[in-house]
């Protein structure tokens, strides 16, 4: 799972996000396949002993949540075609990662899918990447919401606020719930 996989690599995950969360129009499950997809990529492109930051805040009508590395990077003749489907950047054999090239392409067409975009920035090779989701906020205004409990599952028992919206921070806490309870997390708010 991506959990131990942070935990083998002895990388740090940080979140910095709203305590009482964030509401998007998206559904939950989607939006944490995302969010799930670019911290495995984090994680698998950053070397052991690196921080990946998460952050999640509302910009507007917009709900903005970032997936920040220290990983290899990403070349800047790469960055124009990174969501294309069976895209990778060139490795050499023993930088080899795996994978099908489908999982930013599967993603990206996620957000846009509910009225969003995901782009990627990086300053080149060795200086660390960024993926960022955008998602419309439900009716312009945030409305209260109850925190979900660690008993709860994502996307099971939790409320929208009663606007329509689902929570992206439900979608983050879902899938860092449980790393809140291993040794080397730290959340920041």
């Amino acid at each position: 799972t991506l959990f131990r996989s942070l935990e083998q690599r002895q990388q740090r995950l940080d979140v910095q996000a709203p305590s009482d969360g964030l509401l998007v129009d998206a559904d939950l499950e989607r939006m944490a396949q995302v969010i799930g997809n670019l911290l495995a990529n984090a994680s698998k492109y950053s070397e052991p002993r690196t921080r990946i930051l998460v952050t999640a805040h509302r910009q507007g009508a917009t709900v903005r949540c970032s997936v920040k590395d220290e990983g290899i990077g990403i070349a800047p003749n790469m960055l124009a075609g990174i969501f294309d489907a069976f895209v990778q950047q060139p490795h050499t054999l023993d930088q080899s990662r795996g994978g099908l090239g489908l999982g930013l392409t599967i993603a990206r067409n996620l957000v846009v899918q509910h009225g969003g975009s995901l782009t990627a920035t990086s300053e080149g090779l060795g200086h660390g990447s960024e993926f960022i989701v955008e998602v419309p906020a439900p009716g312009g205004t945030q409305s209260p919401i109850v925190q979900p409990t660690e008993s709860s599952s994502p996307g099971h028992g939790l409320p929208d606020g009663g606007s329509g919206g689902t929570l992206m921070h439900a979608s983050v806490q879902g899938i860092i719930t449980d790393r809140e309870r291993e040794p080397n997390h730290r959340r920041e708010r």
